[in-house]
């Protein structure tokens, strides 16, 4: 069953798999999301978009008292405005540059969720009162680390990079990816040129956000914690890896909020198997 209470100073991490996704779950899609999945021709793509809508309407449907059918979402693109990109909980978006259209801004009480996917994992991560991001990336990413280095790291990272073990550069530059990343997403800027600036600690250090000189407001009140298994705990919320997605992969979430917060996991395919097992159209086949 679906939770129904999300506590403040807690993130709540919903991990499933590619093969949790069932075209039962398309029903639970707005007219937006249903067209975008129409065009997805990729099958491991299309699974990941229907999973990502799919874990946060039920989730979100348990913590607001509604059916997850009813949830309002909307996406908009930091660069162009269309309906994709950061995903928020309402009708629509405040406009950047409008009053209150801090993207890191958030009302008390509202709920702020993220969506990532990598490989076979996709997770959803919800926070009551401060704006969250989160990235998974698995192990196997075949990325030219050179080359990304020079993009996103700054010239110290770089240098920290360079100084770890041939053997441990690609998972040192994963870390900092997804440290990053997650941190870009809570804002809602986008990787580029968001990452722009921004730097965080290295990777065999605990994660913090050190400096960002496009959002240096943001860079004192930002709360890192990794999540796979061997990570710093979340502010005394216990081994971090608890909230992780598994073994093979590296993960990281940003809270946009100085106070300590605690992170936990559910098990998102068993909740998605429950509501598709209540629905009265139960006995669909697989995505």
């Amino acid at each position: 069953m679906s939770e129904r209470f999300l506590p403040r100073h807690t993130v709540r991490i919903w991990w499933a798999d590619l093969d949790d996704a069932d075209e039962s779950l398309v029903s639970l899609l707005n007219p937006v999301e249903s067209e975008r999945l129409s065009r997805t021709g990729d099958p491991d793509n299309r699974r990941r978009f229907l999973l990502g809508c799919a874990i946060s309407r039920v989730a979100l449907g348990g913590y607001l008292g509604i059916a997850p059918a009813e949830v309002p979402l909307h996406r908009r693109c930091a660069r162009c405005g269309g309906p994709h990109g950061k995903v928020g909980l309402g009708s629509a978006p405040t406009p950047p540059g409008s009053p209150g259209g801090d993207p890191g801004s958030v009302a008390p009480g509202q709920i702020c969720l993220s969506v990532t996917h990598g490989g076979r994992r996709v997770g959803v991560a919800f926070h009551r009162g401060a704006a969250v991001g989160l990235d998974v990336e698995p192990f196997s990413t075949a990325w030219s680390v050179p080359l990304l280095a020079r993009r996103v790291l700054t010239a110290r990272e770089r240098a920290r990079l360079d100084a770890l073990p041939a053997e441990r550069r690609h998972t040192g530059f994963l870390r900092y990816w997804t440290r990053k990343e997650a941190v870009v997403k809570a804002l809602g800027v986008g990787l580029f040129p968001g990452v722009s600036g921004l730097e965080v600690s290295g990777p065999e250090e605990g994660p913090a956000v050190l400096s960002w000189e496009r959002h240096p407001e943001w860079a004192p009140r930002t709360r890192l914690t990794d999540l796979d298994v061997g990570g710093a705990g979340a502010d005394g919320g216990g081994p971090a890896g608890e909230a992780g997605p598994g073994a093979g992969y590296l993960a990281s979430v940003a809270v946009l909020a100085p106070t300590p917060h605690r992170v936990s996991a559910r098990d998102a395919g068993a909740a998605l198997r429950a509501w598709a097992a209540a629905r009265p159209e139960a006995g669909a086949t697989g995505c």
